[in-house]
C-alpha cells in the first residue's frame, strides 16, 4: 500500500512538472518572446526579448532593422514567477543603455556605426545594436537598412530588400565599422604578406557562388570574407 501511495505521489508530481512546463510554453507563445541573455556593466541579467515584425496586409515579414535600436527585455524570474503578464513589466533598452545581448546563438552588440550607404542623417555616427558574426583581429556584423517613410507600390518589396544583411567589418577593437564592399585589402591588410599574396594571385574564391558566411554573397565579398578569414589566422 505504501508503494502504491508512493508511486502515485511521482504520478502527480511528474504531471504538475509537465503541466509548468506547457504553462510556460504557452506564456512563450502568448507573448511572443524569446529566451535571451542581456549584458549590461558586466553582468548577465537572464531574460526575454519581444519579438517585433512588420505586415503587409496579411503577410508577416522579419524586421531586423527594428532591433538594431531598441529591444524591450523582461527579467527571467519576473517572466516565469508571474501569472499575467503586463506591458509595463518590459523595459526598453536602447544601445547606449547596454552592452549587447544573445538570443540563442546569435550574439550583439552595441557598437558605433556610420552608415555612408547614402546621404542623409544616417551618416552621422550613432550607436546600434549589430550581430556579430567572426570576432577576431577583424571582425564582421550584419547591418540592416531601415525601409522609408514612405513606399509606393506597398511594402513588402522594401520589406523584403531590408531583410537583407549587409555586411560590416571593424579592423581592431577601436575601429571604425565599414562595408565590407568597401574594403581596400592591399591598402589595409598591407601588413599581412600572405594575405595579399593570395590576394594578388587572384586565389581566393575560386568556387564562384561558394558560400562563405551563413548568407549568400556575391563574389567579390566572398573574396574579401576568404581574406578576413586568412587574416585572422595568419596574422599578427
Amino acid at each position: 500500500m505504501k508503494k502504491v501511495f508512493l508511486n502515485l505521489i511521482l504520478v502527480c508530481l511528474s504531471v504538475s512538472i509537465f503541466a509548468q512546463s506547457k504553462s510556460l510554453e504557452q506564456k512563450i507563445k502568448d507573448e511572443d518572446v524569446q529566451e535571451c541573455v542581456l549584458y549590461k556593466g558586466g553582468e548577465e541579467i537572464q531574460g526575454y526579448i519581444k519579438k517585433m515584425v512588420v505586415y503587409d496586409y496579411e503577410t508577416i515579414f522579419p524586421a531586423p532593422w527594428l532591433y538594431q535600436k531598441q529591444i524591450r527585455f523582461i527579467p527571467k524570474d519576473v517572466f516565469e514567477k508571474t501569472e499575467k503578464i503586463k506591458g509595463k513589466m518590459y523595459v526598453s533598452y536602447e544601445p547606449k543603455d547596454c552592452d549587447g545581448y544573445k538570443c540563442d546563438s546569435k550574439e550583439y552588440v552595441s557598437v558605433k556605426y556610420s552608415d555612408m550607404s547614402a546621404v542623409g542623417m544616417s551618416m552621422i555616427p550613432k550607436k546600434i545594436f549589430m550581430q556579430k558574426v567572426l570576432d577576431g583581429k577583424v571582425s564582421i556584423f550584419y547591418h540592416y537598412q531601415e525601409p522609408p517613410v514612405v513606399m509606393t507600390g506597398g511594402a513588402a518589396p522594401y520589406y523584403i530588400e531590408c531583410g537583407k544583411e549587409e555586411i560590416v567589418y571593424q579592423i581592431g577593437e577601436n575601429g571604425k565599422l565599414k562595408l565590407l564592399n568597401n574594403l581596400n585589402i592591399d591598402k589595409e591588410m598591407a601588413d599581412c604578406p600572405y594575405v595579399i599574396d593570395k590576394w594578388s594571385k587572384g586565389e581566393y574564391n575560386k568556387v564562384a557562388g561558394k558560400k562563405v558566411l551563413s548568407v549568400i554573397l556575391n563574389d567579390n565579398l566572398n573574396k574579401k570574407v576568404e581574406a578576413i578569414l586568412d587574416y585572422n589566422s595568419n596574422c599578427k
